[in-house]
């Protein structure tokens, strides 16, 4: 009835409407009900607001919960399923299903999903009938998918790759898997062009926490140590054009949660949680704002594509602008947003203040490449070019 009278969707239309319901409420959803979990589990409030924000919009939590991708909604699943099995009672049909969709939105995310079911039901020693018919529904969804794809049930995507380029790539190890080495380690945590802990220093205190934590408080660790260990040494550890390592996005939650434990076991780490979280927030929202994806040859986004985008004015499109604010200023509602978040978590702590300075300094201060074709092929690519009161690049 409803195509009858308004015909199909547009794309861009459908792609919206599937973000809004899909991944940004639902994320929004996820990190209130998380940090309402933190104060349940004896998480100090300051700590526990601290965490939040870190996690929700100082890491690819703020990246990729604004689009329309497995990513995002791989770690809402596997953070629901936390909550399911560790906030009150145990709910194992909900963590059987919050696992199994994890699985069914992106294959990576099963032996996280296993951790999370094995530590249930040790902790809990039942449920484990319920937690196989929750995660029944989503099994049966991807065997008839990949029985209609792909021929039958067992038979997965990675067994029918079309793009000789892909299965070159993939083709080291078992299904890309290999040993790692020094240059994905150094890629995928500490480099400005993908690092994890580069866009989102405060995630490392995580490393800590089997200095302090005891028995199931290490369960959200040991997802962190799975997918640290599967960038590292996955082939495609490259992830594309992205923001961070997009295919441990995963570890965003765990990492809040895992810090939220570490300093409410360790007080005096709070002021140095701020100092990181205030300059993820910063450093990753302004890249946010301005692109969800920096092309290879960029080596550091910051001062080759976000920096000259908003200098140029260049924002995504919004309601402001639909009203004639022109540049930045359309934008601004968003940038006051990141501006309370970080005045909330440094809460004038000059220790806080200090860190968050010295880390954006040095985010800013790393070596851009030679190459500056990157940031005119973006602003080419904007709809409008430029969009209203910006200044276009000019051509050399």
């Amino acid at each position: 009835m409803v195509l009858r009278a308004f015909g199909p969707p547009k794309k861009a239309s459908a792609v919206f409407a599937l973000r809004w319901v899909c991944v940004i409420l639902p994320s929004v959803a996820f990190w209130i009900l998380l940090r309402r979990w933190m104060l349940d589990s004896g998480v100090p409030e300051a700590a526990a607001l601290v965490s939040t924000l870190c996690g929700a919009l100082g890491s690819l939590s703020l990246t990729y919960g604004q689009m329309f991708a497995g990513h995002q909604m791989a770690a809402l699943a596997l953070g629901a399923a936390f909550l399911c099995a560790f906030w009150g009672s145990f709910r194992p049909f909900w963590v059987g299903f919050f696992c199994a969709l994890g699985v069914a939105l992106e294959y990576p995310s099963a032996p996280a999903a296993a951790i999370l079911l094995a530590a249930a039901l040790l902790r809990h020693r039942r449920g484990g009938l319920r937690v196989a018919l929750g995660a029944l529904p989503w099994m049966l969804v991807l065997a008839q998918f990949h029985w209609s794809a792909f021929g039958a049930p067992w038979s997965t995507p990675y067994g029918h790759l079309e793009n000789p380029a892909f299965v070159r790539d993939i083709a080291p190890g078992f299904m890309g898997i290999s040993w790692p080495s020094w240059e994905r380690v150094y890629g995928s945590l500490f480099s400005p062009w993908l690092g994890l802990f580069f866009w989102a220093p405060w995630t490392a205190l995580a490393l800590l926490a089997p200095r302090w934590l005891r028995r199931f408080d290490l369960v959200p660790a040991a997802v962190i140590a799975y997918y640290l260990v599967f960038q590292i040494t996955h082939a495609l550890w490259r992830s594309g054009w992205t923001v961070g390592p997009r295919y441990i996005t995963p570890v965003a939650p765990f990492a809040a949660i895992s810090v939220a434990l570490l300093v409410r076991e360790v007080p005096r780490l709070l002021p140095v949680l701020r100092g990181l979280g205030a300059a993820a927030v910063a450093t990753t929202g302004l890249a946010s704002a301005v692109c969800q994806g920096f092309p290879l040859e960029v080596i550091n986004p910051l001062r080759e594509v976000v920096g000259p985008l908003l200098a140029h004015g260049y924002v995504p499109r919004n309601l402001l602008q639909l009203l004639g604010v022109p540049g930045l200023w359309s934008a601004l509602p968003y940038f006051v947003a990141l501006a309370a978040a970080i005045a909330l978590i440094l809460q004038r702590s000059a220790v806080a203040i200090a860190i968050a300075a010295a880390l954006i300094g040095i985010q800013w201060a790393a070596p851009p490449g030679k190459e500056r074709g990157a940031v005119r092929f973006l602003a080419a690519q904007w709809e409008p070019d430029p969009p209203p009161g910006a200044r276009p690049f000019t051509e050399r």
